[in-house]
């Protein structure tokens, strides 16, 4: 994608990992891993069923530089704009150079 840059600027943030008393491991806080700037584009809404209700949620692709020494994974979160995104997908692109995010927001 030759001649495309990145201008949002956004923070990706993961849950700690927290012992709990049986011995098993629950989340923790959200923690800051990864700042970078990106391209953000809005998809159409999308209808989920959760439980019982109905929702719907805005859906986002999002791409930047990933960086090789940060582990970004599925349900981590992207704050963005005042809004926080939460990783459904993942996908390296040009040759592992660049990640690209599907995201969603509950509106």
């Amino acid at each position: 994608m030759a001649g495309k840059y990145f201008k949002e600027p956004i923070v990706v943030k993961s849950y700690t990992k927290v012992s709990n008393t049986s011995g098993g491991v629950t989340k923790g806080d959200l923690s800051d891993i990864y700042s970078t700037t990106a391209t953000i584009r809005e998809t159409s809404l999308r209808r989920t069923n959760d439980d019982e209700s109905i929702s719907f949620v805005s859906g986002y692709s999002i791409e930047f530089f990933r960086n090789p020494d940060v582990d970004i994974s599925i349900g981590d979160v992207i704050s963005y704009n005042n809004k926080t995104l939460v990783i459904n997908r993942l996908r390296l692109e040009d040759r592992g150079i660049k990640l690209l995010i599907e995201a969603t927001a509950k509106v």
